[in-house]
Parts: structure tokens; sequence; C-alpha cells
């Protein structure tokens, strides 16, 4: 259950349709350069009566036993069959009201689509192929497809990797590796040459 305002809200656990996709966005967002630490179904007090628990918080604060305190500055919440549409409302609305930043709806009925919600702004829609923002809280673009597919999760999540490594992307740290790989190459040869040039000498 979660709580809103001291009702209990029953939350069933997530479909097959979800988990996985629930899986990959948790897992591309927490591989952002700049994103905080990120949490599957976290438990997070937004105030007194109200416990609620989004799908994928950015920036779940320290972790430690009990209820998270710290409003996430980003929240993904994955929208499926079945979905009691009155209380995601409501649920957006009251992370919006603690100080959430930005809300996505991955909606998994219907074209793939996420509904970006932000506060004192109107809701906007991003479609299949389109690239959702974070300002001040992820480095990098989210392709809408990596919150759904296995295939561009990963390539996202790599992109990400790559540049917490200190490099500009894949193929930058595949050209750097090969050149230090030849820096590397050329001083062994060196080295070799002069062992070999000492040992000619010692033996004449």
């Amino acid at each position: 259950y979660e709580l809103s305002n001291g009702h209990p809200i029953q939350c069933l656990p997530t479909g097959g349709n979800g988990a996985g996709s629930n899986l990959r966005g948790g897992y591309v967002l927490d591989t952002d350069p700049a994103a905080p630490p990120v949490g599957i179904d976290a438990g997070i007090a937004l105030s007194d009566g109200t416990l609620r628990a989004p799908d994928v918080a950015v920036g779940i604060g320290p972790e430690k036993p009990g209820w998270s305190t710290t409003v996430p500055p980003l929240v993904v919440e994955y929208a499926a069959e079945g979905q009691d549409l009155q209380d995601l409302d409501k649920k957006i609305d009251e992370f919006l009201s603690a100080g959430t930043r930005f809300v996505w709806v991955v909606r998994l009925v219907g074209k793939r689509r996420v509904d970006v919600h932000e506060r004192a702004k109107a809701m906007r829609t991003v479609y299949a192929g389109g690239q959702l923002e974070a300002p001040g809280v992820l480095k990098n673009a989210v392709p809408v497809d990596a919150l759904f597919d296995r295939d561009a999760a990963q390539e996202a999540a790599l992109r990400n990797l790559v540049q917490r490594r200190g490099y500009d992307s894949f193929e930058d740290a595949v050209q750097k590796s090969i050149e230090r790989g030849r820096e590397q190459g050329i001083q062994q040869g060196i080295q070799q040459g002069i062992q070999q040039g000492i040992q000619q000498g010692i033996q004449q």
C-alpha cells in the first residue's frame, strides 16, 4: 500500500509488460553521468500521512533503513492496463507539490509515448523517436525508446557509462584505448631494445 493524506492506496505488483521496462528505465537513468542515486519502488514520505513509491526515483537521498524523506527531482511512473488514472493524477500532483521537478509517465498502452509533467507547465507528450530532457538532473537526453526497449536501453546506458569514464563517446573510448596500447607497445619495445643492447655490451 501507499498512503495519500492518510488514505491507503493498494498497489498491485508490476505486470509482465512493465517489469522489464521498469528495470531498463532505472538502469538508463542511474548510469547518467550527472544523475543522483536512483531507486526502484522506493518508499518516499512526502509529508505526514503521504507515502508514495514511484516506479523509478532519481535522487532518493542517503541509502539507509526506513522511508526516504528526500523529494526526488525526477520520478518515472509506468502506466499499464488497469492503472487507476485518478490516483495517478493525484500522485503526480503530490510529487510536484512536494518539490519534484519532473514526472515522466511511461504509457504502456497504445503508442509508445511519455507524458511529461512539470510544475506550473502544461503536460506535454513525447513519442517514440523523441528525446526526454531533465536539465539540472540529467546530463544526457533519454530516448523515449530506451524506457521501453532493451536494445535502446543498453545503447543509452553504454553511452552514459563511457562518459562516466571520461570519454566523449564509445568510439572515442576505443580510439584512446588503441592509442594507449600503441604507446605501451612502443615503450616496451624501447625498453627491450635497451636491455638487449646492455646484455650484448656486457657479453662483448
